[in-house]
């Protein structure tokens, strides 16, 4: 879990979640693929700068083995020289 929690901005928010709310959601997905691989498809990004460098990314997320997935839109910011998530949803 420390190593997914690195991605996640400290400012992190979903529909009004904290990162502290959100963590529990990100354990339960986890336990939930029970180490089952996931394939990443139909990835999508815009990235602009204005007062920081932003990103928003939209990918589908197919369990291996699964004949449907869901589909995840990610805001990301540059903090430094690393990339952090500060929004994510399931759309």
């Amino acid at each position: 879990m420390a190593r997914i929690l690195s991605w996640y901005a400290p400012d992190f928010t979903s529909f009004g979640k904290t990162l502290a709310q959100f963590t529990p959601v990100l354990q339960a997905e986890v336990k939930q693929l029970a180490g089952r691989a996931v394939d990443i498809k139909d990835v999508s990004y815009l990235r602009w700068i204005d007062s920081s460098d932003t990103m928003v990314v939209t990918l589908g997320e197919v369990v291996r083995g699964a004949r449907t997935g869901r589909t995840k839109r990610q805001y990301w910011a540059r903090q430094g020289n690393q990339w952090k998530i500060f929004f994510e949803g399931v759309i």
